[in-house]
């Protein structure tokens, strides 16, 4: 957590409103926060009476929300000009809120309850954005409907429909291409992750990676001379282990501890997926959450 120069902890939500109050309402108290964004859109625009009925649901929730939230004394800042349905709007709304509280170095809890799903998507991937953001969803607990209510509302003339029986056509999103990390540099990372922490050296972790291929960008068919070839791999004795020319080793093995560096965990430090751990100080690296998370969800591995 950031702090102000006064040493206070800023302690901020981005909630969207919809339907729910409970879902934005006891997490914003659960968190202890002193303010918090609601988007929130209700049109006036050519509205029927059946319309106008649906909206003043919306406002009556999003009313209900904001005196809850005010009682717990709780700053609400009101984002109500954007429409909370398109995907855009939502982005550019988040990242303006998120950038905004940054500057004020305020510690922000993305809820991604209780919205539309437009809200939710760019919610998610602007939060991921910042470092200074913590992405967060909350489960129901129970229903204020029976299960009789429940079927009877996603029902319609005998047959389940769901919460709507009609829609218009479908419309695309317009987001944009987030680039996903080098393949490369995880599997790297893979290797350097396998090796316990207490035998991980810079020389066994190079070892490997030009073993498997990886430090010359090889694949799994090449064949071992061709992957150990100009390396100090080369002069190691298979019998052994110990090098043949121990000057040629050593100048090849600093000129790759060189690049290992360089390549790798540069790379890996700037992104956030590596640290010094403490207990070595700064001769040992490991995984941050980050990196764990990376490797888990882009190669399936648990780490």
């Amino acid at each position: 957590m950031r702090m102000h120069d006064s040493g206070k902890v800023d302690l901020v939500m981005v909630a969207c409103v919809a339907r729910e109050v409970t879902m934005i309402v006891q997490p914003a108290i659960f968190y202890r926060i002193s303010r918090i964004h609601i988007l929130n859109y209700v049109s006036n625009k050519n509205r029927n009476e059946a319309e106008v009925k649906r909206a003043k649901i919306y406002e009556d929730v999003r009313d209900e929300v904001c005196r809850r939230l005010s009682t717990e004394d709780i700053e609400v800042v009101l984002h109500d000009s954007r429409p909370t349905y398109r995907f855009n709007e939502m982005m550019r709304e988040v990242f303006g809120i998120l950038s905004e509280e940054k500057d004020r170095h305020s510690t922000v809890f993305v809820n991604i309850s209780g919205g539309t799903s437009e809200y939710a998507a760019a919610a998610a991937i602007a939060s991921n954005m910042f470092d200074n953001t913590q992405l967060f969803n909350v489960g129901a607990k129970n229903s204020v409907e029976s299960a009789e209510e429940l079927r009877a509302s996603i029902t319609k003339d005998g047959r389940i429909v769901g919460s709507t029986d009609e829609v218009w056509d479908p419309f695309s999103i317009e987001g944009f291409r987030i680039e996903p990390p080098d393949p490369k540099l995880l599997e790297a990372l893979s290797v350097f992750a396998e090796m316990p922490i207490e035998k991980r050296t810079n020389t066994r972790v190079v070892h490997e990676l030009i073993e498997r291929g990886i430090w010359k960008g090889l694949d799994e068919n090449s064949s071992r001379w061709a992957r150990i070839e100009g390396t100090s791999l080369e002069i190691l004795d298979e019998i052994n282990g110990r090098p043949t020319n121990n000057d040629l080793y050593h100048r090849r093995r600093n000129s790759e501890n060189v690049r290992y560096q360089k390549m790798f965990v540069d790379k890996w430090k700037a992104k956030g997926w590596i640290e010094q751990d403490n207990r070595y100080g700064s001769r040992k690296y490991d995984l941050t959450k980050e990196g764990r998370l990376h490797l888990q969800i882009f190669r399936n591995e648990d780490v």
